[in-house]
């Protein structure tokens, strides 16, 4: 019986926070009042960690979050989407029906929007204006109050470049989400407007920043993003791919449960050593 008692003790109070950290989420951080932005001390930024698609730990997720360690794609990650978007185009190619590709979306999934190569002369230019017009309306998307955390954007960030070579993605769209991370060009992302189990409004905020529309904090200070831009010497993205899967996912969620878990671990060893103290 005593065993029990501690362990209600020890363990109830602790999950009880996580459970509240969880259901709250990020935007919990950021009542609608005017909240200081917090950026990061990147205390690692001279520690690069690779991405593979299938091995990034809350370890690691932390050190690129919240102490700045930089990023880059392992080979067979950047090979992986190449296969991917190969694919994409071979099968669009061929007739195949793909969802918001040559087909529609939501209602209209089933509504023909080309035919044939989509690199062929007009296929191509009609596609890549409608990416580019996503892109760019990418930034306004969403509602507030903004995430006022660098950290929490970080790791969304992390969390997504990890797992977008397993989309149709060009090679500069990546080098370009990953010099965001490296440099510290952060996009102001809005907290609240996920819909299902994707992140969508959170994610097109991403987009725009790589177009240089909308607004950056780079390297802790607030700017628009084409200013942003040319002080990291990048060049804002001018051929977007005729298709990204960037927003089809839940990585703003999944990130932001990675700093949740670690700091919930982190309490925990305090709540033993609170507990042996007492």
């Amino acid at each position: 019986m005593h065993k029990k008692n501690l362990l209600r003790r020890r363990f109830i109070p602790a999950l009880a926070v996580l459970i509240t950290l969880c259901l709250a989420g990020p935007a919990a951080a950021a009542p609608d009042l005017d909240v200081p932005y917090q950026p990061i001390e990147p205390t690692m930024a001279d520690t690069t960690i690779t991405l593979t698609g299938h091995d990034l730990t809350i370890e690691k997720l932390v050190q690129i979050a919240r102490h700045g360690a930089k990023v880059r794609l392992s080979p067979e990650a950047r090979q992986r989407a190449a296969a991917a978007y190969g694919l994409l185009l071979q099968g669009a190619l061929e007739d195949v029906p793909i969802y918001r590709f040559n087909r529609g979306g939501g209602e209209q999934r089933e509504v023909v929007r080309f035919s044939g190569d989509p690199l062929a002369p007009g296929n191509r230019e009609m596609l890549e204006e409608r990416q580019r017009r996503s892109f760019e309306g990418g930034a306004g998307r969403g509602y507030g109050p903004e995430v006022p955390k660098e950290a929490i954007t970080r790791a969304f960030m992390a969390a997504r470049a990890n797992n977008v070579t397993y989309e149709p993605v060009t090679p500069e769209f990546l080098d370009m989400l990953v010099a965001l991370l490296n440099h510290r060009i952060t996009p102001v992302v809005q907290a609240r407007g996920t819909l299902g189990e994707s992140d969508l409004p959170m994610t097109r905020n991403i987009l725009g920043p790589m177009v240089g529309v909308g607004e950056v904090y780079y390297q802790g200070e607030r700017m628009p993003a084409d200013a942003a831009l040319k002080k990291a010497g990048l060049k804002p993205l001018k051929e977007v791919g005729v298709f990204n899967g960037f927003t089809s996912t839940n990585a703003y969620s999944s990130g932001w449960a990675g700093l949740v878990v670690a700091d919930a671990r982190r309490m925990l060893e305090w709540v033993d050593l609170l507990h042996a103290m007492d």
